[in-house]
């Protein structure tokens, strides 16, 4: 793969656009074009894969678990699920489900109470890692974000991979934004064969 170069959430949702020319006009009150993820918040938002709330996108944002979880389905496009909710009250179920039937590590499947909680960089790292088809524990997903350029990590003294990462600190929403516009700008946006065929592991 190319290397690329390295408190509450709003309780909005990241929704996909049903209309693709409205994401393609959909602009930012509090994201002028001065902001450093302004190109990354812009292009998310033109793509589907996340919208803000009456006219804002809150980037400082802390970002959900099922907020993320949405993100990541709608990048990767995973496949929808044959038993995929469509009536749920909860939005997030049928996020939940799709990724479920692929084996992805994500913490809120079983625990509904997770799902709110704020993503953690850790976490981030561990969903890339399985979507590339790689091991997808904490250490080696950090390892593996690092390596790839995905990430330099944040506490560059730290010789432990976890808190050179910053395995334990939250995402805001234009933090998440930048990562996934320049993943896909490096071509780091497909999932793994294996990962598709249900045999990625989420272990070393």
């Amino acid at each position: 793969m190319k290397k690329i170069i390295g408190v509450t959430a709003l309780a909005v949702s990241l929704f996909v656009s049903p209309h693709a020319s409205e994401a393609a006009n959909e602009t930012f009150q509090d994201v002028p074009k001065t902001h450093s993820s302004y190109e990354a918040i812009t292009w998310t938002a033109n793509q589907g894969i996340v919208s803000g709330s009456n006219g804002k996108f809150n980037p400082g944002g802390t970002l959900t678990e099922k907020q993320f979880i949405k993100m990541y389905a709608e990048f990767f496009k995973f496949p929808k699920s044959a038993n995929e909710s469509t009536t749920s009250k909860d939005w997030s179920d049928a996020y939940y489900e799709r990724l479920a039937a692929f084996n992805a590590p994500v913490q809120g499947t079983t625990n509904k109470t997770l799902r709110s909680q704020p993503l953690t960089r850790g976490t981030f790292a561990q969903l890339i890692a399985f979507a590339h088809g790689q091991p997808a524990d904490p250490v080696s997903a950090t390892k593996y974000l690092m390596k790839e350029g995905i990430s330099s990590g944040q506490n560059l003294q730290e010789t432990d991979p976890l808190k050179r990462f910053g395995a334990a600190n939250t995402l805001t929403r234009a933090q998440a934004a930048t990562f996934l516009f320049r993943m896909s700008q490096n071509g780091q946006n497909q999932i793994a064969p294996a990962v598709l065929k249900g045999k990625a592991s989420t272990t070393t």
